[in-house]
């Protein structure tokens, strides 16, 4: 790539924990992933509106294979856990801009536990870990002009969108618009 210094000791920084007492980041275990493939069942409802990959077959093979995904350097994907360890979500930072020191946020909780502020309160966690751990400069987070939910939680990160992206996401064989919104180190 051109552009800048390689940093691949910050980007293949692990993620060891991060909590702020109420949800709690950590990397996932292959042991985690029928936890993970529950979260995903219980919620397909609202999931597999937004997320191609959120679908009646997502099972714990799926699950370990987003596990092993999340392994590789470059890639922070984590479970959303509250105190007593029940796995509610996920959160990542993916497609990191190495010239640019901009990666992507993404983020879910399931069904029974939306309203609750976990998304926010998980991915402020990983956009701290990312501009203290990863010398990442900025977070985007791309959200469908259809999807309120997400866009309230983007709003609470980041503000009012910055741009609108025609076409951008592919969401069930449809073509939507985007919102990017964009989180600035201090």
């Amino acid at each position: 790539m051109a552009g800048g210094a390689s940093h691949p000791t910050r980007q293949g920084a692990r993620l060891i924990r991060l909590t702020d007492g109420v949800v709690t980041l950590a990397p996932a275990r292959l042991e985690d992933a029928e936890a993970v493939a529950a979260a995903v069942q219980a919620s397909l409802d609202t999931l597999m509106a937004w997320l191609p990959w959120a679908t009646p077959d997502y099972d714990a093979e799926s699950a370990r294979e987003w596990i092993r995904a999340a392994d590789r350097p470059g890639v922070h994907g984590v479970p959303v856990r509250l105190a007593d360890g029940t796995i509610i979500g996920s959160c990542g930072l993916q497609n990191y801009d190495e010239p640019n020191h901009c990666m992507e946020l993404g983020y879910w909780i399931g069904a029974a536990h939306t309203g609750n502020g976990y998304a926010t309160r998980a991915s402020r966690l990983l956009i701290a870990h990312a501009f203290e751990t990863l010398d990442v400069h900025r977070v985007t987070i791309l959200v469908s002009v259809h999807n309120q939910r997400s866009q309230r939680v983007a709003e609470r990160l980041a503000g009012p969108p910055e741009a609108t992206l025609r076409e951008r996401l592919r969401v069930r064989d449809e073509w939507h618009d985007a919102y990017v919104y964009g989180v600035l180190a201090a």
